[in-house]
């Protein structure tokens, strides 16, 4: 694997860690209540995020095997 894409891997999976580390000291309802009206929550945010990459997989997979 390119050296560049393992170490993007690598600093992708370091944040992912430390968000998981973060989001252990917060209970669920303070995941999901939203600090003012009309702004999302946490777990709205990172609900969201997971959406969008989910949808995106498909995607990605294909053009990755394109430039394969």
């Amino acid at each position: 694997m390119n050296a560049v894409i393992s170490r993007y891997l690598a600093l992708m999976d370091s944040q992912r860690e430390s968000a998981f580390a973060v989001l252990e000291e917060i209970t669920d309802a303070q995941l999901w209540q939203r600090p003012v009206p009309k702004e999302w929550s946490i777990g709205e945010i990172l609900d969201h995020n997971y959406l969008l990459c989910a949808s995106m997989d498909p995607v990605v997979q294909w053009v990755w095997k394109l430039n394969g």
